[in-house]
């Protein structure tokens, strides 16, 4: 998704939710099924497929959890070498986004776990890790507690229902939509108070 899309959708839905507080943006829970990830245990092509076709969203969730661009990139490779063997696992009913992420979230806290430990042993220098170049609405979006922003990007940029991101979080559903407005309020109000500043900046430059 484009950032210009992604600001799209949020001051959309944001605009949406201060119309009619007590509605919530569609939920499309229905997934096409696939048998991709079937496949992916003998076939290399379909795992390329999926690898294409989920390594962005992999990479987004999981910086979105740690906010550490090395453990988001570690993690994407990770999660495909080891998608082959859970592919056993996989139900129909279950997206092929929701599967895929679910063992992003698990090798995610490894890595994260296993970076924490090396730090115990060898203080990191400050700075090493700066995240991909940010502006606009990503930058607001990346900004929020990670609660917020990760529930942004599994419902905005992954697409996943709120039935989907319930069980992934292991939150109730109520509370992924309750979170998901919270989010999408809060990204939105603080994208254009940014850009009001802006303006301001500009204006008194002149």
């Amino acid at each position: 998704m484009s950032e210009l899309s992604l600001t799209q959708e949020i001051l959309g839905f944001a605009a949406q939710y201060r119309e009619t507080p007590e509605e919530t943006a569609p939920d499309n829970t229905e997934k096409e099924e696939t048998e991709l990830i079937g496949r992916a245990c003998e076939d290399k092509n379909a795992l390329e497929e999926l690898y294409i076709k989920y390594k962005k969203d992999v990479f987004a969730f999981s910086y979105s959890l740690y906010g550490n661009i090395t453990i988001a990139e570690d993690c994407v490779q990770e999660t495909f070498i080891r998608l082959p063997a859970a592919a056993g696992k996989f139900r129909s009913g279950c997206s092929e986004a929701a599967f895929i992420l679910g063992i992003a979230k698990n090798v995610s806290r490894e890595l994260y776990r296993s970076e924490m430990r090396f730090l115990a042993l060898k203080r990191k220098p400050e700075n090493e890790d700066m995240p991909y170049p940010q502006t606009g609405m990503l930058e607001t979006v990346r900004a929020l507690p990670k609660k917020y922003r990760t529930i942004i990007m599994l419902r905005i940029i992954s697409g996943m229902s709120f039935k989907e991101i319930s069980s992934l979080l292991s939150i109730p559903e109520s509370t992924a939509r309750s979170r998901y407005r919270r989010a999408v309020e809060m990204a939105a109000n603080e994208y254009k108070r940014k850009e009001k500043t802006q303006i301001q900046r500009k204006d008194e430059a002149k």
